[in-house]
């Protein structure tokens, strides 16, 4: 019988069970919405391999993407028999140790409550989640570490030139002078517009990809005062490329290697066993 266990990491870690089978998608939806930051949502197999990994959601660390960036996954890895985990971390609201001391809490609780389930326990996220599951696959040691990564589009450079501006001033406290906070919303939205339309077909039939690009990029460039005619210049070069086959072919190959890649550590894991 699937379940779903919520762990609140900061409320004594208490914990709420369901029967997935008594859930129907809307009520799930509001049982993760409602929850408070800080909360794991642990996703039960039928036939558990031994293997687990935790969802950071992707957000700008002005919100969680729990739906699309967390439980649409769901089905996916628990017919693989890995053990799924979505978590609602805090927003670090100008305190850049906030995520970095969810993570390492997420993967302690996790290796203490269900240590059948993290033979391997890997870290997975997406955006600027991205940036918190790299941190627990990279910067730290022994049982803090996580044992694998995936990174959809991650946020992994504070750098000017690299990073996800909006999520940065959240998490640092640090801001452009010449920008307000308008001109940060607005990119923020573009970002997103950009991302759900090579993923989504419905949005693409009212606001085309290009247009979505065009506009993130001209929000990009105001934020550095890039002079109008490059700004132009650049777009008109980037919206030549045939974007959307390159994003649909990435996003194939993306698939197949998870598909390698999964089957490669369950193969391994029957060797071991046998």
């Amino acid at each position: 019988m699937k379940k779903l266990i919520c762990i609140s990491l900061y409320e004594d870690l208490s914990m709420t069970t369901y029967d997935l089978s008594e859930v129907d998608n809307v009520e799930l939806i509001g049982i993760v919405e409602n929850a408070s930051e800080g909360t794991l949502f642990v996703f039960t197999c039928d036939r558990p391999n031994g293997s687990s990994v935790i969802m950071c959601p992707g957000g700008g660390f002005l919100k969680t993407n729990l739906e699309n960036e967390g439980i649409d996954f769901t089905e996916w890895f628990t017919k693989l028999g890995i053990t799924y985990i979505v978590f609602k971390y805090r927003m670090p609201r100008g305190n850049p140790d906030v995520p970095e001391q969810d993570i390492r809490l997420a993967l302690k609780v996790v290796r203490e409550k269900f240590p059948e389930f993290c033979d391997k326990l890997g870290v997975m996220g997406a955006s600027i989640g991205g940036y918190i599951a790299a941190t627990a696959a990279t910067l730290y040691h022994g049982t803090d570490r996580a044992d694998f990564q995936i990174l959809l589009y991650p946020v992994i450079s504070m750098t000017d030139q690299l990073t996800h501006l909006p999520s940065r001033c959240r998490m640092l406290g640090e801001n452009i002078p010449e920008a307000e906070k308008k001109d940060f919303y607005e990119m923020d939205i573009a970002s997103g517009g950009i991302t759900r339309g090579f993923m989504a077909k419905h949005c693409h039939l009212y606001f085309k990809i290009e247009d979505k690009i065009r506009r993130h990029l001209q929000c990009c460039f105001t934020l550095y005062q890039v002079p109008k005619e490059k700004q132009d210049a650049v777009i008109d070069a980037v919206l030549e490329v045939d974007l959307q086959s390159i994003a649909q072919k990435l996003i194939e190959d993306t698939i197949v290697q998870a598909h390698r890649g999964f089957e490669a550590v369950m193969t391994t894991k029957e060797g071991k066993k046998a």
